[in-house]
Protein backbone atom coordinates (compact mmCIF):
# COMPACT_ATOMS: atom_id res chain seq x y z
CA UNK A 1 0.00 0.00 0.00
CA UNK A 2 1.03 4.07 0.39
CA UNK A 3 2.50 3.73 3.52
CA UNK A 4 4.84 0.96 2.55
CA UNK A 5 5.93 2.56 -0.45
CA UNK A 6 6.63 5.57 1.64
CA UNK A 7 8.14 3.75 4.23
CA UNK A 8 10.49 1.61 1.13
CA UNK A 9 11.31 5.44 0.00
CA UNK A 10 13.09 6.29 3.10
CA UNK A 11 16.15 4.20 1.46
CA UNK A 12 16.04 6.17 -1.61
CA UNK A 13 18.67 9.63 -2.07
CA UNK A 14 17.74 12.52 0.20
CA UNK A 15 16.82 14.29 -2.60
CA UNK A 16 14.44 12.21 -4.00
CA UNK A 17 12.86 12.05 -0.27
CA UNK A 18 12.80 16.27 -0.79
CA UNK A 19 11.33 15.98 -3.89
CA UNK A 20 8.19 14.17 -2.65
CA UNK A 21 7.75 16.25 0.32
CA UNK A 22 7.95 19.31 -2.07
CA UNK A 23 5.58 17.80 -4.24
CA UNK A 24 3.16 16.79 -1.08
CA UNK A 25 3.09 20.33 -0.08
CA UNK A 26 2.54 21.32 -3.60
CA UNK A 27 -0.85 18.90 -3.95
CA UNK A 28 -1.79 20.55 -0.61
CA UNK A 29 -1.52 24.22 -1.48
CA UNK A 30 -3.19 23.61 -4.68
CA UNK A 31 -5.96 21.46 -3.22
CA UNK A 32 -4.72 18.63 -5.43
CA UNK A 33 -6.13 15.12 -4.82
CA UNK A 34 -3.69 13.27 -6.67
CA UNK A 35 -0.75 12.02 -4.71
CA UNK A 36 2.52 12.01 -6.27
CA UNK A 37 3.72 8.14 -6.65
CA UNK A 38 7.44 7.30 -5.54
CA UNK A 39 10.11 8.85 -7.25
CA UNK A 40 12.82 6.94 -8.62
CA UNK A 41 14.49 9.29 -11.56
CA UNK A 42 17.05 7.05 -12.74
CA UNK A 43 18.10 5.65 -9.34
CA UNK A 44 17.95 2.28 -8.92
CA UNK A 45 14.45 0.69 -8.47
CA UNK A 46 16.06 -2.13 -5.27
CA UNK A 47 14.96 0.36 -2.59
CA UNK A 48 11.18 0.58 -3.98
CA UNK A 49 10.86 -3.56 -4.04
CA UNK A 50 8.62 -4.87 -1.77
CA UNK A 51 9.97 -6.28 1.69
CA UNK A 52 9.43 -6.17 5.24
CA UNK A 53 7.11 -3.24 6.41
CA UNK A 54 4.42 -2.51 9.37
CA UNK A 55 2.19 -3.24 6.67
CA UNK A 56 3.78 -6.70 5.89
CA UNK A 57 3.23 -7.42 9.21
CA UNK A 58 0.23 -6.38 9.42
CA UNK A 59 -0.88 -8.62 6.40
CA UNK A 60 1.13 -11.73 7.92
CA UNK A 61 -0.71 -11.44 11.19
CA UNK A 62 -4.32 -11.18 10.18
CA UNK A 63 -3.42 -14.63 7.15
CA UNK A 64 -1.74 -16.66 9.95
CA UNK A 65 -4.84 -15.62 12.10
CA UNK A 66 -7.70 -16.60 9.14
CA UNK A 67 -5.63 -19.70 8.21
CA UNK A 68 -5.61 -20.55 12.53
CA UNK A 69 -9.43 -20.31 12.41
CA UNK A 70 -9.89 -22.14 9.08
CA UNK A 71 -7.56 -25.00 10.80
CA UNK A 72 -10.33 -24.92 13.70
CA UNK A 73 -12.88 -27.30 13.48
CA UNK A 74 -14.38 -27.19 16.70
CA UNK A 75 -18.05 -27.89 15.71
CA UNK A 76 -18.49 -23.96 15.67
CA UNK A 77 -19.79 -22.05 13.29
CA UNK A 78 -16.89 -20.21 10.43
CA UNK A 79 -17.81 -16.73 12.28
CA UNK A 80 -17.21 -17.72 15.60
CA UNK A 81 -14.35 -19.72 14.67
CA UNK A 82 -12.91 -16.83 13.06
CA UNK A 83 -13.88 -14.50 16.25
CA UNK A 84 -12.22 -17.16 18.23
CA UNK A 85 -9.01 -16.99 16.37
CA UNK A 86 -8.71 -13.26 16.17
CA UNK A 87 -9.19 -13.21 20.15
CA UNK A 88 -6.65 -16.08 20.59
CA UNK A 89 -4.23 -13.78 17.92
CA UNK A 90 -4.46 -10.61 19.35
CA UNK A 91 -3.95 -11.65 23.53
CA UNK A 92 -0.93 -13.82 22.08
CA UNK A 93 0.40 -10.52 20.59
CA UNK A 94 -0.56 -8.27 23.79
CA UNK A 95 1.52 -10.50 25.64
CA UNK A 96 4.69 -10.77 23.95
CA UNK A 97 4.20 -6.78 23.74
CA UNK A 98 3.68 -6.88 27.72
CA UNK A 99 6.86 -9.19 28.13
CA UNK A 100 8.85 -6.78 26.24
CA UNK A 101 7.72 -3.98 28.04
CA UNK A 102 8.60 -6.27 31.14
CA UNK A 103 12.33 -6.50 29.62
CA UNK A 104 12.58 -3.22 28.93
CA UNK A 105 10.47 -0.68 30.91
CA UNK A 106 12.17 2.40 28.94
CA UNK A 107 10.56 1.72 25.78
CA UNK A 108 7.29 2.94 25.26
CA UNK A 109 4.15 0.61 25.27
Amino acid sequence: GWPAARHRAARMPEWTRRLTRELDTFAEQNATTTLPVPIALNQPPEPLRLGPSDDAEWAAFAGRTVLAAADDADGLSPGRRMRDAVDRAWNALAATVAAASARAPEVEA
